[in-house]
């Protein structure tokens, strides 16, 4: 998988406008989210993750690690594991969910 090349305040914008359109994004293990986009971060629920209640995506957290992801030879759920915050591990299925729904990041 591989990334576009843009800086991560264009990539927010993107994934957030992909997200007021159609309301959810599909993960990288075929479980559709529901989502919206509150103030600044992307609240999604879906699966049986945290007992159906919502999770955030926190818009300072997303643009920090996209540089990290972006210049990643290969992006998915293990290759993050060592080079993103502990706040968003246990997020890393949704993150790259992001990604390849809004077109950020070829599957």
């Amino acid at each position: 998988m591989r990334i576009v090349s843009l800086n991560g305040d264009i990539a927010w914008r993107i994934i957030t406008a992909y997200i007021n359109e159609v309301g959810s994004f599909k993960s990288v293990t075929g479980i559709v989210y529901q989502a919206t986009v509150s103030g600044e971060c992307i609240m999604y629920k879906g699966g049986n993750r945290n007992g159906g209640k919502y999770e955030n995506i926190e818009r300072a957290e997303f643009i920090s690690v996209f540089p990290v992801v972006q210049n990643m030879d290969v992006v998915n759920t293990s290759s993050i594991k060592r080079s993103i915050p502990s706040s968003l591990y246990r997020k890393r299925t949704p993150l790259i969910g992001l990604l390849i729904s809004s077109g950020l990041l070829d599957d």
